[in-house]
């Protein structure tokens, strides 16, 4: 193997690793959001009670604001690292690498712009490629995965985390408020009647009734 097909072996890790890093962040907004708004549309209509047309309308926010997020965050990074769709080549690669990587800068390119240029027919054919061999074998020593760092990601646990507690623990403590609101929500186009605020209590079963004579 070559130096320069070692460089571009480089240059195709770090762009598997640059999907892999935007399916990690997609995964945690995805959870994030899913559960905060999941948690807000529940409580909205269990405190208020909306008719049918708001309570269709907050289901309606919730999936149309979740599925972006999956698709956007989730979806399009998982078929790019399968290579389906119009991903980062590796120009555009070399352009975020070189932004990590100070003392590459613009040799990346260059050398891969370089290779492009070069035709074998060419009488500067060997001369070209040895150069290209040459920026190829100085720039391989240098770990292009490095640019992406996947452990940044930890920050969404920031916010991710409490949500997530939050609905479990409403889950423990009040079930009923998650089963409640999610019914009338997902179940938007129903009525449903609000419970009287007191209940009666029969204190004897025997129901007959005294009429006297007057």
């Amino acid at each position: 193997m070559s130096a320069f097909d070692r460089l571009l072996n480089q240059i195709d890790g770090f762009i598997r690793k640059f999907y892999k890093n935007q399916i990690v962040k997609g995964v945690l907004l995805f959870t994030g959001v899913f559960v905060a708004s999941y948690l807000f549309v529940i409580t909205a209509e269990y405190f208020g009670r909306f008719n049918s047309v708001i309570r269709g309308s907050l289901l309606l926010g919730f999936l149309s604001a979740n599925l972006f997020i999956i698709t956007k965050y989730l979806i399009i990074p998982v078929l790019r690292l399968k290579s389906y769709g119009k991903g980062i080549n590796r120009k555009q690669a070399s352009h975020i690498i070189g932004s990590f990587f100070p003392s590459v800068s613009d040799r990346l390119l260059n050398t891969l712009q370089l290779n492009d240029q070069m035709n074998a027919d060419s009488a500067d054919f060997e001369l070209l490629n040895a150069s290209v061999q040459q920026r190829s074998s100085s720039l391989s020593v240098l770990s292009f995965s490095d640019a992406v760092d996947i452990k940044e990601n930890l920050k969404y646990l920031k916010w991710v985390v409490p949500v997530v507690l939050l609905l479990l623990t409403i889950g423990v403590v009040s079930p009923s408020f998650i089963s409640n609101g999610t019914e009338r929500v997902v179940h938007f186009s129903q009525e449903f009647i609000e419970p009287a605020p007191f209940t009666f209590n029969l204190l004897s079963t025997n129901l007959s009734e005294f009429r006297g004579f007057i």
